[in-house]
């Protein structure tokens, strides 16, 4: 619920303007964590972990994400974009900021679950 509020305070103000339709898309991103080892269960993956999850990897999968995204609506940028198996904050701001997706003024709301891997779900929209 927090989420979904937080969602409409992003998108509140936008309404005038706003092109005649847009997409929705949801995506799950299969363990999006990043290499800094943290409280949570996440040993799995560290650059020293059994998938050996390095800087090169955690770049690519970045990438990667990026590109089923822009190319998941016939290369259209979608309004808003859910995500889940997402570790943190800090990755949803690299997405959002650190590959093509930052050409667009995406705001990013992430809540973390009850997970074991200390995994969660976050919300993207496009502010534009």
């Amino acid at each position: 619920m927090i989420l979904f509020c937080n969602l409409i305070i992003l998108l509140q103000g936008n309404a005038m303007g706003q092109p005649d339709s847009f997409s929705v898309m949801f995506y799950n991103v299969e363990n999006l964590f990043d290499t800094i080892d943290s409280p949570l269960n996440d040993d799995e993956f560290l650059p020293s972990g059994t998938r050996r999850w390095g800087s090169w990897r955690y770049w690519t999968k970045l990438n990667s994400i990026y590109k089923v995204i822009v190319s998941g609506n016939e290369w259209s940028i979608p309004g808003i974009i859910g995500l889940c198996e997402v570790e943190n904050q800090a990755v949803v701001n690299d997405l959002i900021r650190n590959t093509y997706l930052s050409r667009h003024p995406y705001k990013a709301v992430y809540a973390g679950g009850k997970d074991e891997r200390g995994i969660g779900v976050a919300i993207l929209a496009d502010t534009s």
